[in-house]
């Protein structure tokens, strides 16, 4: 009980997210399954069993997110485009590794 979540706002942005996602490669060997377990794991279904498993929140807003994820709270999700953060990428490498964050 004496641990609390708190979703940090930045200037001009909401709370940052981590996002998980998938992606075929042109040489996957069961496209037609592959295909079949994305289609899934976009579908309500998929998205609830998802969120539930991992304590994400899913990403169809028709979903409703796990009673422990809910019971966090509301917050503002960041929007800036992944193509913007993915552009600090070499920038933040170069200070994990001054910090020795990985050691």
């Amino acid at each position: 009980e004496s641990v609390r979540i708190l979703f940090p706002t930045f200037a001009n942005g909401g709370t940052h997210m981590n996002i998980s996602g998938m992606a075929m490669t042109k040489s996957a060997p069961n496209k037609a399954e592959a295909m079949q377990l994305m289609e899934f794991l976009a579908s309500p279904e998929g998205q609830k069993i998802y969120a539930d498993i991992n304590g994400e929140y899913p990403v169809l807003s028709s979903v409703k997110a796990s009673d422990l994820v809910e019971s966090w709270g509301d917050f503002e999700a960041d929007d800036k485009p992944l193509t913007e953060i993915a552009s600090h990428r070499a920038t933040a490498v170069k200070l994990t590794e001054e910090v020795r964050f990985d050691e």
